[in-house]
This record gives C-alpha cells, sequence and structure tokens, in this order.
C-alpha cells in the first residue's frame, strides 16, 4: 500500500486531549493531526436498494455494508501508520471514573477537513435517523465529527512493564459506555472545542472498519437488562458483530436512553490487525 501524492497533514496539539504515550514516558507526546486533503477518492457503488441491518438484540444499533471502498480503506491504513500510533491510554475530558487498562490499544486522532466530513455524512445519510433524544434534529447537510479517533489492535504486544498488565496481552476494549461529543476547531495549531456550535452534541457512534478477516477483535454488545437470561450463576454471552472492512456500525450513546454497553475483544490471531475509526453524529439541541 502506497499513500497517494498529494496528501497535506501537519501536527496539532491539545489541551482537550491528552493522548499520551505510556510506554514512552512521555506525558506530552500526542499523536494528533490535521489532514487538510481527503482520503476519500473513490465512490461506492451504493445500491438504490441497499439499506442497513439491524443489530438484533440492540435497539437502535445497525450497520452499513460498503461504505467505503477497498482503496480508501488501504489509503487510511497507509496513512495512519505514516503518522503513527502511541501505544496509550487516552485521557479525554470524562474519562476520571474509567478504569485502569479497561483500554490497551494504539491511538491516533486525526481532525479531517470539512468536506471530507461532509462526503462521509452524505455517504450514512440515508441510514442516520433525522432526530436522536428530545427530538433534536440531526445537524445538516454536515453532520459527523471531523474528530476521528483511529485505533490500531494487534494480536501480539508487549506490556512495557505498566501495572497490572501481563506481558504479551493482545489489544482490547473493555466494557463501557460511549460519552457524547462536542464539535472541535483547530485555532493557532491547537485543537480546541468550537464555541460557536455549542448546541450542537453527539448522540450516535459510527465505527468505519478499515480491515476485516480477523479472529476476533468484534464489538461486542451486552444485551439490555430485559434480553439477559440467567442459567444459575452463568449470564448470557453479548451481542457480536464482526468487521468488515469498508463497513460501519452505528449505535446511540451518551444520554441517549438506549446508548448499550459494548466492548471491543481481543484478536486472537491474524492476519494483521485491526483499524478501525470512531467518530460521531451530531445533533442540534438548539431550540426553534
Amino acid at each position: 500500500m502506497e499513500l497517494r501524492d498529494g496528501v497535506d497533514f501537519v501536527r496539532i496539539r491539545s489541551s482537550e486531549y491528552s493522548i499520551g504515550s505510556t510506554s514512552r514516558g512521555d506525558s506530552a507526546a500526542q499523536a494528533l493531526w490535521e489532514l487538510r486533503s481527503s482520503l476519500l477518492h473513490d465512490t461506492p457503488k451504493l445500491s438504490e436498494k441497499q439499506s442497513s441491518e439491524p443489530v438484533v438484540g440492540i435497539p437502535g444499533a445497525f450497520t452499513v455494508a460498503g461504505l467505503l471502498s477497498e482503496d480508501e480503506c488501504d489509503s487510511f491504513v497507509c496513512f495512519l501508520e505514516q503518522v503513527g500510533f502511541l501505544e496509550s491510554k487516552v485521557i479525554a475530558k470524562v474519562t476520571a471514573n474509567r478504569k485502569p487498562w479497561m483500554r490497551h490499544n494504539d491511538v491516533s486522532v486525526i481532525v479531517i477537513p470539512e468536506r471530507m466530513a461532509t462526503e462521509l455524512s452524505r455517504r450514512l445519510k440515508p441510514f442516520i435517523p433525522g432526530y436522536g433524544a428530545g427530538e433534536n434534529a440531526r445537524c445538516s447537510p454536515n453532520f459527523i465529527n471531523t474528530c476521528l479517533r483511529c485505533y490500531r489492535y494487534r494480536f501480539e504486544c508487549r506490556s512495557n512493564g505498566e501495572p497490572g498488565v501481563p506481558h504479551g496481552v493482545p489489544h482490547f476494549f473493555g466494557p463501557h459506555h460511549d460519552i457524547e461529543q462536542q464539535p472541535m476547531t483547530i485555532v493557532g495549531g491547537m485543537l480546541q472545542e468550537d464555541t460557536c456550535r455549542r448546541s450542537h452534541t453527539s448522540q450516535m457512534s459510527v465505527l468505519f472498519y478499515l480491515s476485516g478477516g480477523h479472529q476476533g477483535g468484534d464489538t461486542i454488545f451486552e444485551p439490555p437488562p430485559s434480553n439477559t437470561t440467567t442459567t444459575g450463576d452463568t449470564t448470557t454471552t453479548g451481542i457480536s458483530v464482526a468487521p468488515v472492512k469498508g463497513g460501519a456500525l452505528c449505535f446511540w450513546h451518551g444520554q441517549h436512553s438506549l446508548s448499550p454497553a459494548h466492548s471491543g475483544s481481543a484478536l486472537s490471531a491474524g492476519p494483521g490487525p485491526k483499524y478501525v475509526i470512531r467518530t460521531d453524529v451530531f445533533f442540534d439541541t438548539e431550540e426553534d
């Protein structure tokens, strides 16, 4: 895979997202980048009859296949490997309640140009609900968060001596609920909250899978209490969604009543790392 010519990007910094490398012991290190050109160079041939597929047992969750082309997925992966990841915990604005080592993966954050977010919004528009909780309308025409959190999950990785993490543990993401996000903007090379769009907040997560064919690495939802059955002391396993290259998984999050608890299971074998992009759908909370 080779990154196509003309891709323009620059390193940025942030006091909001502290993405430090625990392996390097450098709390000032940040994997934050502004992408100034689009990596979307193909238009997937979406069928007029194409529809989302519900995740059975998880209200409001669904998948959509083929939103990114094979080449676009490869370009994303190539770009991410070029700018690099940090093996880290992610400490965002609201992570004080997260348990140590709930997350163990490689992280890189990319802020994409508006035109790229608009194209992703266009591809997703037929499938995303027009209204969220509180009858908040989906933002238009661009409702995708331009701040992409990009994750790499590896099968074999070193613990680097971190407390409580055994040597060689595969990457994973423990059970959690996704929190709402606010729009961000870049001012003077610094990533900060966009105060001009304070009425916009996210209510839905979108996971774009850049790879597939893994053994393990599924997104696993905990079924709602009403759908959970128990036999003795054993509770039924969660509802699993396997990564499909070029596809997306969408589900409610934050303050939405249908926000599900979920996790990212560890890879059990190759063929290579799992790459996934997490972004969000914004809704406008401002009343007329």
